[in-house]
């Protein structure tokens, strides 16, 4: 399987999404006709970014910067979904 940014349009969310690989592609598709899923977000901020560098100050842990910028970084999820707890 090859790994490759690709950026396609929702039916079920009307929005551009894009992946980063082909399996984050093919998880897309399988949420994207499941009923019970009624929104999809990719690549979306775990916390804000303030609270997670406070998180790991709290750990002695190094915040991850961009290696050019030295500007922290937005930890992520790959997928986050809304589901429809009635549906499925």
């Amino acid at each position: 399987m090859k790994d490759q940014s690709t950026c396609l349009k929702g039916i079920k969310t009307n929005r551009q999404h894009e992946f980063l690989s082909d399996l984050e592609q093919n998880y897309f598709h399988l949420t994207e006709y499941s009923d019970s899923v009624v929104d999809i977000r990719e690549k979306f901020p775990l916390l804000p970014l303030e609270e997670t560098i406070v998180i790991a100050e709290e750990l002695d842990l190094k915040y991850p910067t961009d290696p050019k910028t030295n500007e922290p970084i937005a930890l992520t999820t790959d997928f986050l979904l809304t589901v429809d707890k009635m549906i499925g």
